[in-house]
């Protein structure tokens, strides 16, 4: 059994010693998303975006807390932002359109999963597109 609490209490040790370092943050971020505390999370990824602004995988992990606590607007401007930062991002796009669904707006939504397919995200982005496409 994985003891996520023991290692989310580890990383906030580190963080006594290191508050610069934005993989801590990050992967603290990742713990509290396993134990669904997902407030902890977002505080975690803007930490460690705020250190290391460029990097994609924050914003994009960032955009699926928001997805899965419903903040959908706010997880579309994540993912776009992870777009902006690396264009090759298929999981960004793949996430996008589903937070586009989710508001919905299928057109945006069909969009995005195009690309993620073009990306070779394609197993789940072809049978969205196929399903909801037109």
């Amino acid at each position: 059994m994985k003891d996520y609490e023991g290692a989310i209490k580890d990383y906030t040790k580190a963080e006594a010693i290191n508050s610069n370092d934005d993989t801590l943050f990050y992967n603290r971020a990742l713990l509290y998303s396993k134990v669904n505390d997902y407030i902890h999370a977002v505080i975690d990824y803007n930490k460690a975006i705020q250190i290391n602004p460029r990097s994609s995988n924050y914003f994009c992990n960032k955009g699926v807390v928001n997805s899965k606590t419903k903040n959908f607007k706010q997880a579309i401007l994540d993912y776009t932002k992870a777009i902006e930062i690396d264009p090759q991002n298929g999981n960004a796009f793949y996430n996008r359109g589903l937070a586009y669904y989710n508001i919905k707006n299928s057109q945006k939504a069909c969009e995005d999963w195009k690309v993620a397919l073009s990306l070779d995200i394609a197993a789940d982005s072809k049978s969205l597109i196929l399903k909801y496409c037109k």
